[in-house]
């Protein structure tokens, strides 16, 4: 087992990295490797903090349990915050790729570790009518974006601020129950560094990850009532 592992990494990985030299250049091999170390690291970190969150569980089902957990909105005014209907302070609103499998299971899992899942509203992009309490356009207007900005970088609005890419994922984190707060220690990494860490990710996710029908997004179980209602209009015609 031994010499034909070493012989595999003597002659197969260099063979391989010599065809990719020949075919991208000496930069783009260098550029390429240190982008998947970076994203290698940090899938590594998530994976410590989801064990770490998964040992502590316990312990916060028993502090809910006895009513020592953080105090939960009732839904409307949960809804008033997420959305920002009456005060823009404390709204939080993610705007992603309804069609992305990859961005699906990330707003799954974040949905199952926020403390209130209800202070946050979650938007399709291809989909600006699925939640009855947000206007895109309005959005769009108010931070000087546009809908094309959307195809390759999810979109935070936390508060009055509008976050994009990796520093958008990083906010994300950081609204999830400890420890993936500590994700904030990622902006100490160089911004064009972990932009292009996302963006190798984001321009290959359909190749990479799939895709699936849009009203198929997790998103609908958050608001359903504008698919329930679109489902009978369309079974009405």
């Amino acid at each position: 087992m031994g010499p034909l592992l070493t012989g595999f990494l003597v002659g197969v990985i260099p063979g391989l990295a010599l065809l990719y030299v020949a075919k991208n250049g000496h930069s783009r091999l260098i550029t390429d490797v240190i982008v998947f170390l970076i994203v290698g690291v940090l899938f590594g970190s998530f994976c410590v903090m989801e064990i770490v969150n998964l040992m502590i569980w316990p312990f916060r089902l028993c502090r809910r349990l006895l009513g020592l957990g953080p105090k939960r909105l009732s839904a409307s005014e949960a809804s008033d915050a997420a959305t920002g209907r009456k005060t823009t302070d404390k709204r939080r609103i993610v705007i992603f790729d309804g069609v992305c499998v990859l961005c699906n299971k990330f707003g799954a899992f974040v949905v199952s570790h926020l403390p209130d899942p209800n202070t946050v509203s979650f938007l399709p992009f291809q989909d600006p009518q699925s939640n009855p309490h947000l206007n895109i356009k309005r959005l769009e207007q108010e931070f000087s974006f546009k809908a094309e900005q959307l195809q390759d970088r999810i979109a935070v609005i936390d508060g009055d601020d509008i976050k994009w890419g990796a520093d958008a994922i990083i906010t994300i984190l950081t609204w999830c129950y400890f420890p993936f707060p500590f994700a904030k220690l990622g902006l100490l990494i160089p911004h064009p560094i972990r932009d292009a860490c996302y963006l190798t990710v984001a321009k290959n996710r359909y190749r990479w990850f799939g895709t699936q029908p849009l009203e198929k997004n997790f998103a609908k179980y958050l608001c359903p009532y504008i698919y329930i209602k679109k489902t009978f209009d369309k079974k009405s015609q």
